[in-house]
């Protein structure tokens, strides 16, 4: 059963235009807290916002915090809590300080909505996540076949998203204009393309393969000079379906962008299973290049150079989020490090000249 407070609805509304006017954030993460808000209006069945109290906070935490089971699902229970208690906190905040509800809400403290020290610890546990190899992926896109335009589109998706480790609601909203015309890279502007906090930046091709490159740049040709595509087309079209002898069969490509980034994902997991090789999601892209740069990278320079690429504005936002190593790696390293060697034995004149150093001190003052 589904419950609706009209008052609460009111306020949520409010609420939306704070965010996208003065938080300025995108329609993703108003989705999200918008998500937060209603699971808990499922708990407390739609309690006027003025009358939520410590309570109603605890039952939700508890609900929130049903117990994994294994301490990877733990983890992974608690970091979806406390993302979902941010986004109430956040709310109840903004709430004490409308008028009207100042006084009325003056005994509550967002607070509640937090977890424990200890869960919160849980929370940050990092385990490792997996993560193709470069050899895997480029398999994979090698595989994949190219006879029709949905399978030129899908292949040379697959491609970029392997060059660049663009996010998939980026790559299903690139423009044939995002395209570089010096053959480096694509530009994703965030007036047109669906980037990560609405930030723009340039994305230069990663040393792959020259024939991954070619895989697109192939596409791009194909999309210009036979489909007749212009720049404000999209790069990645929807697929264009049409009733024949009763019967829905693929005929090629719209004008039109995707309306959700779905097919991408759909993509990536088709063409992982044409091997029988696991799938761990287009994002796991973003992983492989960056343990690909630790790799690579020689000096301060070109890590930043790399991590800037992934677009991310500190170097340390690509070790924290990408660049744990796996199990393996890490243990491989450990064995092949320099040992301490042992000190070499002395020389007979180099035992005198300590002999006479040592006597020197034993001298009385």
């Amino acid at each position: 059963m589904t419950f609706i407070n009209p008052g609460n609805e009111r306020l949520k509304r409010r609420y939306v235009v704070y965010l996208e006017e003065l938080r300025g954030l995108s329609e993703t993460s108003i989705e999200q807290a918008l998500n937060s808000i209603k699971r808990f209006e499922q708990v407390t069945r739609a309690t006027p916002f003025q009358d939520i109290g410590p309570a109603h906070a605890r039952e939700f935490r508890k609900r929130l915090l049903q117990q994994g089971s294994s301490a990877a699902h733990e983890s992974s229970i608690r970091l979806s809590a406390n993302a979902v208690l941010t986004n109430l906190r956040q709310f109840f905040i903004w709430l004490k300080a409308q008028p009207g509800l100042r006084q009325t809400m003056k005994g509550f403290d967002p607070d509640y909505f937090s977890l424990s020290l200890e869960d919160a610890r849980i929370a940050r546990t990092r385990f490792e996540r997996p993560s193709h190899s470069i050899d895997e992926l480029r398999r994979v896109i090698l595989a994949m076949p190219s006879d029709s335009e949905v399978q030129k589109r899908n292949r040379a998706m697959m491609a970029l998203l392997l060059l660049t480790g663009t996010r998939v609601t980026a790559l299903a909203s690139l423009k044939l204009k995002h395209v570089r015309r010096d053959g480096l890279g694509i530009d994703q502007d965030a007036r047109e393309v669906k980037t990560k906090f609405r930030k723009s930046f340039p994305t230069f091709y990663f040393p792959v393969g020259d024939d991954i490159k070619a895989i697109f740049v192939d596409y791009v040709t194909f999309l210009r000079s036979d489909l007749g595509f212009h720049l404000d087309d999209p790069l990645f079209p929807s697929t264009r379906q049409g009733v024949r002898a009763h019967t829905i069969e693929v005929l090629g490509l719209t004008r039109e962008h995707w309306k959700t980034a779905d097919t991408v994902r759909d993509v990536f997991k088709r063409a992982f299973a044409a091997l029988g090789l696991p799938c761990y999601g287009p994002h796991s892209v973003r992983r492989t290049l960056a343990l690909l740069g630790q790799e690579t990278c020689t000096t301060p320079a070109s890590f930043k150079a790399w991590s800037q690429n992934l677009g991310h504005e500190g170097v340390l936002t690509t070790f924290a989020s990408y660049g744990t190593l796996p199990a393996t790696k890490q243990a491989e390293l450990l064995r092949t490090s320099s040992r301490v060697e042992a000190p070499q034995e002395l020389t007979a004149n180099e035992t005198q000249r300590l002999k006479q150093l040592l006597a020197g001190l034993s001298d009385p003052i």
